[in-house]
């Protein structure tokens, strides 16, 4: 349904979505658990600018009911 790229990343990471899940809600949080980013799905492809954070392991949720989490390494 999805396509998360770069994965090692150093600037943005791409989400590319089929239309079914337009409008879907994401979010991105440290290891700590703490929120980044939030945002709404609203284009095939969605560019999420994470250039000004520090290196390390960060986490990509993306639905409310069938909520899909992928591991994204900033480097």
């Amino acid at each position: 349904n999805f396509t998360i790229y770069p994965n090692p990343a150093s600037d943005n990471i791409t989400i590319k979505a089929n239309i079914s899940i337009f409008g879907s809600t994401y979010s991105f949080t440290d290891q700590t658990g703490k929120l980044i980013l939030t945002g709404k799905l609203t284009d095939e492809t969605t560019v999420l600018d994470i250039s000004r954070l520090a290196n390390g392991i960060y986490f990509l949720q993306l639905g409310e009911k069938s909520q899909h989490s992928f591991k994204v390494i900033k480097k």
